[in-house]
């Protein structure tokens, strides 16, 4: 048998099959359940959306007004260059960013 006529044959079988199912039977008030539950769902997935757009709001806000802040107290911002080296440098010494001895460490230990 080709494997055309065994997948038809499969197919019609399936057909046979689903022709002998009956709905399934409730009870007079499960649609009025059921929608009074999905009501509820709505409602409180709505109530947790329009919170979730208020506190994005405000942190928005809360935002645009600390960069205002900056910009009042910090007007010319970084002018001086010597200060931003050192902050650089402060920042290099700190963190060590010239020991390579960390990673020379990791390249022995690798099979």
């Amino acid at each position: 048998m080709s494997e055309k006529k065994y997948i038809d044959q499969e197919v019609e079988k399936t057909f046979r099959s689903i022709d002998g199912i009956e709905s399934a039977q409730t009870d007079d008030f499960f649609y009025s359940r059921l929608r009074t539950r999905m009501d509820r769902r709505y409602s409180d997935g709505r109530a947790k959306t329009d919170r979730t757009f208020a506190y994005s709001m405000a942190a928005t806000f809360l935002l645009i007004l600390l960069n205002m802040i900056s910009l009042t107290l910090f007007p010319d911002g970084w002018a001086d260059t010597a200060q931003q080296e050192d902050v650089a440098a402060d920042l290099i010494y700190e963190y060590d960013l010239y020991d390579l001895s960390y990673y020379e460490n990791l390249e022995d230990k690798q099979p």
